[in-house]
């Protein structure tokens, strides 16, 4: 088949060719995952908070 080159499969196009898209595609991927921890933690945080506040009334 041959050698399929990712940068023009993967939308390259606005991608810079200096740029390493393995090392910008896990540091968006640690971000997000970051994002959605901290996310859980406060969903949690305030569910926990709502539902102890509600069986004190």
């Amino acid at each position: 088949m041959g050698h399929i080159d990712l940068r023009k499969k993967s939308g390259g196009s606005y991608v810079k060719n200096d740029i390493d898209l393995n090392k910008a595609t896990n540091q968006i991927e640690i971000f997000d995952t970051g994002v959605a921890i901290l996310a859980g933690k406060k969903t949690l945080h305030f569910t926990f908070q709502y539902f102890r506040i509600c069986s004190i009334l």
